[in-house]
């Protein structure tokens, strides 16, 4: 009876476990968005740290798995943040409001680093492509401020693992950072405002969906 069983569960267990298979998918992310005090140079001659609390980042990637090892996605993402506060640089803080928004559009190259037939499957990626900066009416009191927006270039990095749940869902989790260059804007007063870069931290759930199987 122990031999007949052995076989049929090994059978199970193999028809239990998503099989790989080339082809497009969709995925969808969510998560927290961190942006690191930033340096923002006012004319004339001002050079101020803006403070920002937490905030959220969404989208979405339409990709392709080329072959166990490799895949390609589009993908968009939108992200926002509230300006707290800033400091004009060796000075004390000062209260600010507003939003910093991003918009991302980027090409994502996927590298599987794990069995692509596991139920756990470890990934790595990197982007680059433009991203979209909007300073959303930033107040910094007395009549001064920004709100312009400006498009740059942007690379990016990521790092996560799904975790198959059918033969054509997954979900997942990722770290991403993200290096935003350098974009120009105009203030209340109608002078120049620059931002030398940005980068950008997020945690984000994944959800994953195969048109062509796992």
């Amino acid at each position: 009876m122990r031999s007949l069983l052995l076989p049929a569960a090994a059978g199970l267990m193999l028809s239990a476990s998503p099989a790989f298979a080339e082809g497009f998918y969709l995925s969808l992310h969510g998560g927290g968005l961190v942006i690191p005090d930033t340096l923002v140079a006012f004319e004339p001659a001002t050079l101020a740290e803006f403070h920002t609390d937490t905030g959220y980042r969404v989208g979405g990637a339409l990709g392709m798995d080329f072959n166990q090892t490799f895949g390609g996605e589009a993908e968009i993402s939108y992200g926002s943040v509230g300006v707290t506060d800033f400091s004009i640089v060796g000075g004390p803080n000062l209260p600010a409001s507003g939003d910093a928004r991003l918009l991302s559009v980027m090409g994502n190259l996927v590298i599987n680093l794990g069995n692509p037939a596991g139920v756990i499957r470890p990934y790595a990626g990197v982007g680059a492509g433009g991203v979209r900066i909007s300073l959303d009416n930033i107040d910094i009191g007395g009549g001064d401020g920004v709100d312009d927006d400006d498009w740059t270039w942007g690379v990016q990095t990521f790092l996560g693992a799904d975790i198959a749940v059918s033969q054509n869902v997954s979900v997942g989790a990722r770290y991403r950072f993200q290096y935003i260059g350098e974009t120009n804007f105009v203030d209340f007063d109608g002078d120049p405002v620059s931002i030398d870069h940005v980068t950008a931290h997020s945690i984000e759930g994944v959800l994953k969906i195969r048109f062509n199987g796992l």
